[in-house]
């Protein structure tokens, strides 16, 4: 996960760069990866506009 803070046009702003885990994971994974993330956002809170990018495997099925 990359963070980056930064003010734009004299907002306050964060942008997350996040590769998240496949659906193919573990359950115990996939939910350490969702508290990760969430402790990150509950860790910024209210101080900035976040802004949430990158690859989330939105894949739907499990590979073969």
């Amino acid at each position: 996960m990359i963070k980056l803070h930064m003010n734009l046009f004299w907002k306050k702003s964060c942008i997350l760069g996040i590769y998240a885990i496949s659906d193919d994971e573990n359950t115990l994974v996939k939910e350490d990866f969702s508290g990760k993330l969430n402790e990150v956002i509950v860790e910024i809170g209210n101080s900035r506009e976040i802004s949430i990018a990158g690859d989330f495997n939105s894949r739907t099925e499990k590979k073969n």
